[in-house]
């Protein structure tokens, strides 16, 4: 399972990664952005890391990790 996952701390709200991957990036209320999906799909694979490249605070990191571990996409950790 492919995750993504943006650190609201360094995010500095350019709004990148949405531009570059709407599917799985949006704006929360602070204007930082978050991951909106806790499994990346295969059609979205490409543009999610380069998201991740393009991150200008490397707030953006992309991970393999096992099933049964999901980062809480509400609370974003």
């Amino acid at each position: 399972m492919l995750q993504a996952r943006v650190d609201k701390n360094l995010c500095v709200g350019c709004r990148l990664c949405i531009e570059l991957c709407p599917a799985v990036f949006v704006r929360s209320e602070d204007g930082t952005a978050y991951s909106q999906l806790t499994d990346i799909p295969a059609e979205e694979r490409q543009s999610c890391q380069e998201a991740a490249d393009a991150c200008p605070v490397d707030a953006i990191k992309v991970a393999e990790v096992p099933a049964t571990i999901t980062f809480d996409v509400k609370t974003r950790k």
